[in-house]
């Protein structure tokens, strides 16, 4: 297993709702697709997709985040 490095994003705000967000660090060393929350917004669901490759530094980072509907 390697080693797991936490991501970390900032929220897009938009006329008071989150509309998106911009990937500061992708992380690492996620298995699954994390559960994501927006302190502030409890109600905002969003989506995390996770990239795997072949270099142990960025493998399971992730991807994209997606607000859902």
């Amino acid at each position: 297993m390697w080693k797991h490095v936490p991501a970390c994003a900032t929220a897009i705000v938009t006329d008071g709702k989150v509309t998106g967000f911009k990937l500061i660090n992708a992380g690492s060393g996620y298995l699954t697709d994390p559960t994501v929350s927006v302190m502030g917004h409890k109600s905002v669901k969003v989506r995390a997709s996770v990239r795997f490759t072949q270099d142990f530094t960025t493998n399971g980072s992730i991807e994209s985040l997606t607000v859902e509907p």
